[in-house]
């Protein structure tokens, strides 16, 4: 059931995006720089017909269609009385608290490693809260830079 929730989600965000609607995305790393970056697995799995790269996906996540909201407009638009401009320590000043105690994305690659060994469902639930928790904190900083502008 989590599954299809988490799914069907994805597809709902996919809709809107592919229609154009005004969508502010966190974006860290360009297409280009990810392929450095990927495991082995990943990068045989990104050509294929479900792949990261598939059925122009990326062309979605680039302007005019999405927003760079970390880079184009935290970085250089905006300023926070924080020790820092990350998007856990600004939503964490604009009120989000995130489910895990100790969330990180280095923490969410190791729960991920645990859970390809152990396939424990309790380990699965804690990343995609965690994944979730982060989607909901990039549209609390959202909400928080547009509230500025009002």
């Amino acid at each position: 059931m989590v599954g299809e929730r988490v799914c069907w989600s994805r597809r709902k965000l996919m809709g809107a995006v592919s229609k154009g609607a005004s969508v502010g995305l966190l974006l860290r790393i360009s297409p280009a720089d990810a392929s450095d970056k990927m495991t082995r697995q990943q990068a045989e799995y990104q050509d294929t017909p479900n792949g990261i790269y598939s059925c122009g996906v990326c062309t979605l996540f680039e302007p005019p269609r999405a927003v760079d909201l970390y880079g184009d407009v935290v970085l250089k638009a905006t300023e926070w009385p924080t020790r820092d401009h990350s998007i856990k320590t600004l939503a964490k000043y604009l009120g989000f608290t995130w489910r895990d105690g100790h969330p990180s994305g280095a923490a969410s690659v190791e729960w991920f490693d645990r859970w390809c060994r152990e396939r424990h469902p309790d380990i699965r639930q804690r990343i995609l809260d965690y994944n979730e928790d982060d989607c909901r904190a990039t549209r609390v900083l959202l909400d928080g830079i547009r509230s500025l502008a009002a």
